[in-house]
């Protein structure tokens, strides 16, 4: 009998965060406008109205509202134009396949809507996004400044160790897509979000997903970083199933997409400026500093107090950077 009502228990459970997930996302919808309009049904979150065209790329599991902290001072010199990959923050989920040619794709949907030439930001996977699309569509770019740029060394040919790491990865945000759809994610995200560490961490333990919730701590922690207005907007995208799915998709293809950036240099005619976090290994520095010397009007800065986010740890670099590279152009 004590089973029976546990095992009521947890399917009363499991159906209430279903209804409860379902109501609070329809809330979200209402409460958390789209920012920016639809180009080729991706969300652009648009900023500026002179200068230059700048096209910011984001990083695995990231939108538009994790450059909370740069659009606005890049706006004062140069039109901004940020915009939100199928599945993450106001774009809808796309049952296209991410390959890289499917990533160029969209990415040139948003320079064209933009205007080109046009200075292409990327961060992290971005960064690798945005040197693949330099190097099919030369006449298209003004200049890259690549945030912490995901490194070829790493994912262009993984290791065994990196490839268990990658397909782990692709598991646990699976998982975290299922865990979503029950409001187990939305809970914790609260949690964490109100300071109750212990407590989610007990949820971890008990649905098995222990490094799972541990990268939702890290990400609230880096969320902490952008203003306090954004900080619910940010939460409410990563309690939806289509985020943790595109993550998924997009860490599986990653060696794909090293690949195509190995096999296919930005030309040395483009600047590029390369920001590194501190954080790097001299190894990991050292493809940095290739990346940079391979341009005639390259350039490798290290940012000092910054880890992988850059634009999170030191905005003003990126910014520089952006600007240096926009003054260089003329």
């Amino acid at each position: 009998m004590l089973w029976y009502f546990l095992a009521a228990g947890l399917v009363f459970l499991f159906v209430a965060g279903l209804f409860w997930h379902a109501a609070e996302e329809a809330a979200d919808a209402r409460r958390f406008r789209a920012p920016g309009g639809m180009v080729s049904g991706l969300h652009v979150q648009e900023a500026g109205s002179d200068g230059p065209s700048v096209v910011i790329e984001s990083g695995v599991a990231a939108s538009s509202t994790g450059w909370a902290l740069v659009i606005p001072r890049l706006a004062s010199f140069c039109k901004v134009f940020a915009y939100d990959r199928p599945g993450y923050g106001w774009s809808a989920p796309s049952a296209v396949a991410r390959t890289p040619d499917q990533y160029m794709a969209e990415l040139d949907a948003v320079v064209r809507h933009a205007g080109a030439p046009a200075v292409l930001v990327g961060h992290s996977f971005g960064g690798l996004a945005v040197q693949l699309y330099a190097a099919r569509f030369p006449e298209k770019v003004a200049a890259l400044v690549l945030v912490d740029p995901a490194h070829m060394c790493e994912w262009a040919n993984p290791t065994e160790a990196m490839r268990w790491k990658l397909d782990r990865g692709v598991r646990l945000s699976r998982r975290g897509a299922w865990l979503a759809r029950t409001g187990f994610v939305r809970f914790a995200l609260t949690l964490l979000s109100t300071g109750a560490r212990g407590a989610s961490k007990w949820f971890a333990h008990a649905a098995s997903t222990r490094r799972g919730t541990g990268y939702l701590e890290k990400l609230v922690g880096e969320v902490r970083k952008l203003p306090p207005e954004v900080w619910p907007i940010v939460q409410s995208h990563w309690c939806r199933p289509s985020s943790f799915l595109s993550m998924s998709e997009q860490l599986a293809s990653l060696p794909a997409m090293a690949t195509a950036v190995a096999r296919e240099p930005v030309p040395s005619s483009i600047a590029v400026t390369v920001l590194s976090g501190a954080h790097l290994t001299g190894e990991l520095l050292a493809e940095h500093r290739e990346i940079a010397a391979r341009s005639v009007r390259g350039r490798h800065v290290v940012a000092e107090g910054s880890g992988h986010w850059v634009h999170l740890d030191r905005p003003d670099l990126v910014v520089e950077a952006v600007r240096d590279v926009i003054a260089q152009e003329g």
